[in-house]
């Protein structure tokens, strides 16, 4: 049975396996940008809007648009904010299957590699 499954994987797990390369490569972006100050993150963006003025796609911006949130994420961890006379603390960072999550959404599965190299 175990070698059934190795030879014949869910598509789920084809899917998110083809995903891999894109996950590493925006990770890999994540910590180029984890130093990034408040006006770093704000001139990285207008950087992607001129960028996307001057022709270029959002299939082409994607691995760093999504590295700078991860970053922004990873920036905000332990800040607390007042929602509602609640106080909220910021605890959330991407895991990779949420960003394997986004990109699905983004392009069907048999798009990614292609888009992302």
């Amino acid at each position: 049975m175990k070698l059934l499954r190795r030879l014949f994987k869910p598509k789920s797990e084809r899917d998110y396996q083809k995903l891999g390369p894109s996950i590493a490569e925006i990770n890999g972006i994540t910590e180029d940008y984890v130093r990034f100050s408040e006006s770093d993150f704000k001139a990285k963006t207008e950087e992607f809007k001129e960028r996307l003025r001057n022709g270029e796609t959002v299939d082409k911006l994607l691995p760093e648009a999504f590295a700078l949130v991860k970053a922004a994420c990873m920036a905000l961890v332990g800040k607390t904010w007042d929602v509602a006379g609640i106080p909220a603390k910021w605890e959330m960072v991407p895991y990779d299957v949420q960003l394997a999550g986004a990109i699905a959404l983004h392009c069907p599965c048999d798009r990614v590699p292609a888009i992302l190299t």
